[in-house]
């Protein structure tokens, strides 16, 4: 227990007022139920277990008062509880320990979960989510057996809002099978700093989150591909005497850059490389230059990961028209923008263009067919405008989520031609819609009546 000087000085950015007073007060009384769960030894690569919440609270009473019950695939607190379980690590290091919580909130605020290590505190999350989610936290042990627990601190309850924490499971050294449903955060996408898993010396204001010197805000972000991609930061200086603030983004512990923050509401864009997968980022507000004034809090107000920053390839095939039919899948177009080769599919996730040049050997009309798919948003498909050279020849609807045949005819003299396929309309709504547009093929066939298909 903490209580008098062995108590931790925290500053606790995600500490409500309440909260804050019980823990300085060292008064915040923590029952732990039942014996520490046995789980097997961690071996040389980690340990991929994953442990029900039932297993790790098998009593679910407190001084003959019930505190929780099994629900929902999961275990409901719905007052402040203590558990624990007992590891045996292999070697020294950092071990990462994944837990699928959810949790609800009063005023706005939602169940911490603090980590403690041989009775030491290590770590805290910040459960911000009333769907399942998974929170990552990664803790340095030596080797040998150490005793983890895990505390509920901050329940409260006020008509008709209670604060209360359901946990699914934990898991060790890897996220569990089904770890791809419990993204909380996944790019493109908008993190709102007051819901984010970790905050450190700072608190929530109506407009943003405030950091104080050193503050952090981290969590985990899912990134579907690997790539290149732009993070938007909307901050500022949180009073009138403070004129610039430094801000360091870190990804999976790596520095990546440090930002001088200036202006009022300035919105500030850097990028990352980062590989398919989850990672960690985390913004540490630095000591101010020694000339500033004492107090330089931070107010960061959004922060924006964007779709991956995609390159132009450039392959020079002029594609001859020499037989009656002639196709190229999607991938092999001659010239390619914002987008990436999915098994001879191009896949478009911004506004782009595929072109190609093509040499006719003889003047005469051929049927130029796209065949292509897209993805909705407010109810409409990609938009293709179809070039020759430099001349519009058509405006191509793809509305179709299935693969479909996209034909018209082209007139073309003899010699070299530009053909141009221009994708105009990209629109991304977070949490809603996302078009984007997919070619599978490029086709050129002969048709000197002029005939068209029916669509």
């Amino acid at each position: 227990m903490w209580c008098g000087s062995s108590m931790p000085r925290i500053r606790a950015s995600s500490a409500s007022a309440a909260l804050a007073a019980a823990l300085v007060a060292g008064c915040l009384v923590l029952a732990f139920h039942g014996e520490r769960a046995d789980l097997p030894a961690l071996d040389a690569e980690g340990y991929p277990h994953v442990v029900p919440a039932a297993r790790l609270l098998p009593e679910l009473t407190a001084r003959g008062k019930q505190i929780g019950r099994v629900e929902d695939g999961g275990v409901r607190l719905w007052a402040n509880a203590a558990f624990g379980h007992r590891l045996d690590n292999p070697a020294s290091g950092p071990v990462p320990l994944y837990l699928v919580a959810r949790g609800s909130s009063v005023e706005g605020v939602y169940p911490y979960l603090t980590l403690r290590v041989d009775g030491e505190l290590r770590d805290a999350v910040y459960v911000s989510s009333e769907t399942w989610g998974l929170y990552r936290v990664s803790v340095e042990l030596s080797r040998g057996e150490h005793d983890l627990e895990w505390s509920f601190v901050n329940d409260h309850s006020r008509y008709p809002e209670s604060r209360d924490l359901d946990l699914h499971s934990l898991s060790f050294g890897t996220p569990p099978p089904e770890a791809e449903r419990y993204h909380r955060w996944r790019a493109p996408c908008r993190l709102d700093p007051s819901r984010m898993a970790q905050r450190a010396f700072g608190r929530a204001e109506d407009d943003g989150y405030r950091l104080w010197n050193r503050g952090t805000l981290a969590d985990d972000v899912y990134f579907p591909r690997a790539g290149r991609y732009d993070v938007r930061i909307s901050a500022g200086p949180a009073t009138a005497a403070a004129d610039r603030s430094l801000l360091e983004l870190l990804v999976d512990g790596r520095p990546v850059e440090t930002l001088q923050v200036s202006g009022d509401g300035a919105v500030h864009t850097l990028s990352i490389e980062v590989d398919e997968g989850r990672h960690r980022l985390e913004w540490i507000h630095r000591a101010p230059p020694s000339d500033a004034p004492p107090e330089q809090d931070l107010l960061v107000r959004s922060i924006t990961i964007g779709k991956p920053v995609l390159h132009t390839t450039r392959v020079m095939t002029p594609l001859r028209l020499s037989s009656d039919h002639v196709a190229l899948s999607g991938d092999r177009v001659e010239r390619r923008s914002n987008g990436v080769s999915l098994g001879g599919i191009w896949a478009m996730w911004q506004s782009g263009y595929l072109k190609q040049t093509v040499i006719s050997e003889q003047q005469g009309t051929w049927r130029l067919t796209l065949r292509a798919r897209g993805d909705l948003c407010d109810g409409r498909g990609p938009r293709v405008l179809v070039m020759t050279n430099a001349d519009q020849l058509a405006v191509l609807e793809i509305d179709t989520v299935q693969f479909e045949d996209f034909a018209l005819p082209l007139a073309l003299a003899a010699g070299r031609h530009d053909l141009t396929l221009v994708y105009e309309n990209d629109r991304f709504v977070d949490g809603s819609c996302d078009r984007n547009l997919y070619v599978e093929q490029v086709a050129f066939d002969r048709d000197e009546q002029g005939t068209m298909p029916a669509n």
